[in-house]
């Protein structure tokens, strides 16, 4: 077979089955396997058995009229019957000779199957409602302040006799400054700035944007610790600026500003900002005078930013100047800017923002308590139970030593159910599986990782199962599943039994062609059958004559390519006149060919005048077809011999045509 006839052929049926997906470690429990699908016997019955293998009626169906939604013409039940049982033999003998274990089969099977279930694993449920809640927060960002204390036990409860005490009319800020852990704002009072969505910890952001101006948050607690946030102010100013900027610093003596140095620069800033005035080129003034060389290299430009991402003395001039206009200068405690708009876009629709929108959502904590709101109704539909005796056991065993290398035998050795679920129980030596001798911890770090490493097993195992039982829940991507599988299958199967060994077996291709040759004889005019070589000049083409000499004609081609190189080339023809001009100069007795500009000399190497196919390639591509559908004829035969096939005819007028 063609090669790239192979891959079209292999790459088609990938391509009708990645279609479907726009419709709509590893660890496997043996239950999962064992699911019984007794339930829907009555409605899903058994319309044929191949080779011992059941066929329901759905999938039958399923095939049936995907099939004749790609026909032009309808075709009749019995025909399709036939057709479809030769498919199921085929599949059937795939699997006898072990294609469905082979290595790269089962890796290039579970990458698609992964592709195939991802819509019906989807989270969308789970994550629009956080993505609604970023978009609305995104059209508004907040000033606050906070008080902050370590996650230490009894933290929480300062904290909020803390807010108590602001409730009652304290200070906030000098409350802030005397007890926020908070290095960085509690000088300050507290005093944070502003806070956009995605920027803090989800806890935190969720906290402030529930709370109103000038009121104060509940305690809090994120990964960094207890908070009290208070709500200073909000801005509504959402959209993104493009802007550049001029920008010349202050020489310092010291940790001090050099004094005169802040006239000349503001009086040099005030030169600049007449010359923009005037008309002069904001980019090419960036270029020579900025002292922030790397805008300064792009004419000043810094990027896209929204309010709260840049220096104060930037925002403020960018949030107040026309797009295309340049600021006066703003004077900052280092040095003065001048800022120029570029361009101003604002937040767009739902729709428009919604990629910026998921990547907020996937990146942060949100995107666990997503995965937390999914695995705990997984839980409920799976009937999860956490065994209490497991617990207790792993209590028992802690005491006696801490979690040491004979806590960690022990456990692995023990096979109380760590918990139960829909596909079975899971023994308590898996929790351990991945633990080593040498692990030791102390009571409470024992029971805080033993408690990660059973929540890790809980959502992997439900997880892997839910994977597992979408065939059972869902016919569509049952149906899917399986044709994909068999269709890479019966593809095998066929190149294997069929397409390759037409290609390969030259034999059996020649005596098909010979015992067919009558067939073959169907040239309208006679053909040229041989080699013409060109070279480069007459003393090459001399070399090449006299070199040829000395070879038998079995190598010559070889040994003429492997000598002169790239100073000749060699064509194979099968031509009729007026096909070629070359062959039909110095076959058939044509007017002199035009050379080409590079090969200007040709001869026939060997060949001769053939008035029918003398051999199976001369008519390759048409007794190849043949020896295919003969060879494909034969294995049919075969297949119908060794295989038993029985069809419920009862249940095939079931069938809806």
């Amino acid at each position: 077979m063609d090669i790239i006839l192979y891959y079209i052929c292999r790459y088609y049926i990938y391509y009708q089955l990645i279609l479907k997906l726009n419709m709509k470690n590893k660890f496997v429990l043996g239950a999962l396997l064992a699911l019984s699908l007794s339930a829907n016997a009555t409605d899903n019955p058994v319309i044929m058995t191949i080779n011992g293998k059941d066929v329901k009626l759905s999938e039958f169906e399923y095939m049936y009229h995907k099939n004749n939604k790609q026909q032009i013409e309808k075709e009749s039940l019995e025909d399709y019957v036939d057709r479809f049982v030769v498919y199921k033999l085929k599949v059937a003998e795939a699997e006898a000779a072990g294609l469905d274990t082979v290595k790269t089969f089962v890796t290039e099977f579970n990458g698609h199957k992964a592709e195939l279930m991802k819509p019906y694993l989807s989270s969308e449920k789970y994550i629009e409602p956080f993505a609604k809640e970023t978009y609305e927060r995104m059209k508004k960002k907040l000033y606050v302040s906070h008080i902050m204390l370590p996650s230490y036990p009894g933290n929480d409860l300062k904290l909020d006799s803390i807010r108590n005490r602001v409730l009652s009319g304290e200070d906030f800020g000098e409350l802030a400054k005397k007890y926020s852990s908070d290095d960085y704002s509690s000088a300050k009072g507290g005093d944070l700035g502003m806070i956009w969505v995605g920027r803090f910890p989800y806890e935190f952001e969720d906290a402030a944007y529930k709370t109103s101006v000038g009121n104060i948050s509940d305690v809090v607690k994120s990964d960094f610790g207890y908070h009290l946030i208070k709500v200073t102010g909000e801005n509504f100013l959402t959209g993104k600026y493009r802007v550049a900027h001029i920008v010349k610093t202050y020489k310092r003596a010291g940790n001090a500003v050099d004094p005169e140095d802040v006239v000349k620069v503001k009086a040099s800033m005030d030169s600049l900002y007449n010359l923009l005035k005037n008309g002069a080129d904001f980019a090419q003034l960036a270029k020579d005078f900025s002292d922030d060389k790397r805008s300064a290299n792009n004419g000043g430009e810094l990027g896209w930013f929204g309010t709260g991402q840049l220096v104060k003395a930037i925002e403020d001039k960018m949030i107040t100047t026309q797009v295309g206009g340049v600021s006066e200068p703003s004077v900052a405690d280092y040095g003065v800017h001048l800022v120029k708009v570029l361009e101003y876009k604002p937040l767009g629709s739902y729709e428009e923002v919604k990629e910026d929108v998921l990547a907020i959502v996937n990146r942060d904590d949100r995107s666990k308590m997503i995965s937390n709101l999914r695995l705990n109704d997984l839980k409920k539909e799976l009937n999860y139970k956490p065994n209490a005796a497991f617990d207790a056991e792993i209590e028992r065993m802690l005491s006696i030593n801490g979690f040491d290398s004979s806590f960690v035998a022990n456990v692995k050795k023990c096979d109380i159910p760590v918990f139960t679920f829909k596909g079975g129980e899971v023994p308590s030596s898996h929790v351990a599986k991945n633990w080593t001798s040498k692990m030791k911890l102390g009571v409470e770090q024992g029971r805080n990782y033993i408690k990660k490493c059973v929540e890790k097993l809980v959502n992997e195992t439900l997880l892997e199962f839910e994977k597992e039982d979408l065939v059972n829940k869902y016919p569509e991507y049952a149906n899917l599943l399986n044709e994909y599988k068999e269709g890479i299958l019966l593809f095998e199967i066929s190149n294997k039994k069929v397409w390759a060994k037409s290609s390969e077996d030259k034999e059996g291709l020649e005596n098909f062609f010979k015992k067919n040759k009558a067939k073959y004889t169907v040239w309208e005019q006679p053909k040229f059958k041989g080699l013409i070589l060109y070279s480069l000049n007459d003393s090459i083409e001399n070399e090449v004559k006299n070199f040829m000499t000395k070879l038998g004609g079995d190598t010559i081609a070889t040994a003429l390519h492997k000598k002169f190189r790239r100073n000749i080339k060699i064509e194979r023809h099968l031509t009729a006149k007026g096909e070629n001009r070359f062959v039909d100069e110095l076959v058939f007795n044509g007017e002199k060919a035009t050379p080409d500009k590079k090969f200007t000399k040709y001869f026939i190497l060997e060949g001769k005048v053939i008035n029918q196919p003398e051999e199976a390639a001369d008519v390759r591509g048409q007794v190849t077809t043949d020896y295919q559908n003969a060879l494909e004829k034969e294995w049919v035969k075969e297949l119908k011999s060794k295989y038993k096939v029985k069809i419920n005819k009862k249940v095939l007028k079931l069938v809806k045509e």
